[in-house]
């Protein structure tokens, strides 16, 4: 008896100690890391995880909310995060949370019209850090700089103060960057390694500036293969973007210039019955 009572006595305390967090409301556009499911290795710059993030709506997008939901995820894609701590290359399995002890997914603020839900989803993002390796492809050479292109979309570079300091001269008659005492040349199209030194962000918008360049050898492809895929998907939906909104321009174009035509031919018509009514009226005469 005694022994039961000392378990139930522990067992009281400890569901008394345990009391559940309520659940706060997350801060418009505040996003917030869950689970690294990538490697912890500090030079790995794409890192899969779950976030959340609030996405606001209007009334409108009432009719499908999951569809709305989605389409601002896209405004996204490919643009830096202060919230993800990355850019957005690619994500899946977009779904809306409940509140607790709510009936609907979406909650109000004061009087403002917007719907506001909270939305996890698994990320793809491109997060590098001061001190990171990373690899590229050159794309131009100057003789204060040399251009890269990191995973066939992100502009970095490399100054003429670190490319010397690494043993390389630029050429001024090829255009080149060539290592004293070797064969090796930077020049365009060469995979290179390089390691970063400051990173930039302006209205989303990334790019590296980096030190230690030194030629690559061997080109790992599986591990950009993801980043230049979003990054191609991205480019052609934006250039079918463009087309359905020429062809909406020419489509307005030949509907304008055919009611050009149509009026022409009405005002026509007409000063020929009028005409006609004149020529009509002198015969009566």
């Amino acid at each position: 008896k005694k022994d039961k009572k000392d378990k139930k006595k522990s067992a009281s305390t400890t569901s008394t100690n345990v009391v559940p967090a309520k659940a706060q409301p997350t801060p418009a556009a505040a996003i917030t890391p869950q689970r690294r499911m990538a490697s912890d290795d500090i030079d790995s710059v794409l890192v899969h995880k779950k976030v959340n993030v609030v996405i606001s709506l209007l009334p409108h997008a009432l009719k499908n909310v999951q569809l709305h939901v989605e389409n601002s995820m896209r405004q996204y894609l490919m643009k830096y995060s202060d919230g993800m701590d990355g850019v957005l290359m690619a994500y899946e399995n977009v779904r809306t949370l409940k509140k607790d002890h709510a009936k609907g997914t979406g909650w109000i603020l004061n009087e403002l019209p917007y719907i506001h839900y909270d939305v996890a989803l698994d990320a793809c993002l491109f997060c590098p850090k001061v001190g990171s390796k990373m690899v590229g492809t050159v794309n131009e050479c100057f003789a204060s700089h040399v251009g890269i292109l990191v995973f066939g979309y992100f502009n970095a570079m490399v100054a003429a103060e670190d490319l010397r300091s690494s043993g390389y001269n630029f050429n001024l008659d090829t255009s080149q960057w060539v290592a004293e005492g070797s064969e090796n040349v930077i020049e365009p199209n060469i995979p290179v390694e390089f390691i970063v030194k400051q990173i930039h962000e302006c209205n989303g918008i990334m790019s590296l500036e980096g030190t230690d360049l030194t030629i690559r050898l061997l080109v790992d492809e599986a591990m950009p293969a993801l980043a230049v895929e979003t990054a191609a998907t991205i480019k052609k939906e934006a250039q079918q973007e463009v087309n359905v909104e020429n062809d909406d321009i020419e489509d307005d174009i030949e509907d304008d210039i055919g009611d050009g035509q149509s009026e022409d031919r009405q005002d026509q018509d007409a000063e020929d019955s009028e005409a006609q009514g004149m020529s009509d009226d002198d015969d009566e005469e």
